[in-house]
């Protein structure tokens, strides 16, 4: 589904149905990049609604993606022995954080602007892992969330957290402080997915298949999902 500028809520046609379509980044090409949970794949769609698979191999549960600079893809995988798998340009995978490291149940990825992966987990932190070769800088770099998700940085890079459990929008200075601002609202129920526009504007996806968007202190509904799915 594409939300445009108005709040315009569209159906993408797709040339195939995805496999319980889970977190989506954009690409260099400008294509989506979606982790297929049931499938254990990593398709690529195009803006026309093509789908084709991108990579598969080194995948268990493939809920959250996202892409650093040079076009290489970093996916989380929600297993309770979780890890991160790293994908090349042309889809050849590895993993890079294994089960054994002790990340459980990863599902947010986030890179910050000096080259650290941010990783949500175990219901409560988030991690700082180097981004070359997999090694966790620190576990519990954030922690005290219940059921940390998605996370997105504004344009000043403040970190922003959906803190899910607690029905709230944490945020970050860039080491990890709480700067203090809570999101809270009657309709902010389990956020998931955020994403800041152009604009600045907090585009946040709730469980049960709202989007709300605003400013930092006022937020509304701006599209519903009613097809049941």
């Amino acid at each position: 589904r594409l939300l445009d500028a108005r709040s315009r809520l569209t159906v993408l046609k797709l040339s195939q149905q995805l496999e319980r379509p889970e977190g989506l980044t954009t690409g260099l090409d400008g294509n989506m990049y979606v982790c297929c949970m049931d499938g254990d794949v990593v398709r690529r769609v195009t803006p026309a609604g093509e789908v084709a698979l991108f990579s598969q191999g080194n995948f268990s549960k493939p809920v959250g993606i996202t892409m650093d600079r040079d076009g290489n893809f970093y996916v989380a995988n929600y297993e309770k022995n979780g890890f991160v798998t790293i994908v090349s340009p042309d889809g050849k995978s590895r993993v890079l954080v294994p089960p054994e490291a002790g990340l459980s149940q990863p599902i947010g990825l986030l890179i910050t602007p000096d080259n650290v992966l941010l990783v949500s987990w175990g219901g409560s932190s988030i991690a700082r892992i180097n981004m070359k070769t997999g090694e966790i800088l620190d576990p519990k770099w954030i922690t005290g969330l219940k059921n940390p998700r998605m996370m997105a940085f504004d344009t000043s890079y403040r970190l922003h957290v959906a803190d899910q459990l607690n029905n709230a929008i944490r945020r970050f200075d860039m080491f990890g402080t709480p700067i203090p601002l809570t999101i809270r609202g009657s309709g902010l129920v389990k956020p998931f997915g955020l994403a800041f526009d152009s604009k600045g504007l907090l585009y946040i996806t709730l469980t049960g298949g709202t989007i709300a968007n605003g400013t930092l202190n006022a937020f509304t509904a701006v599209a519903k999902d009613n097809s049941g799915a």
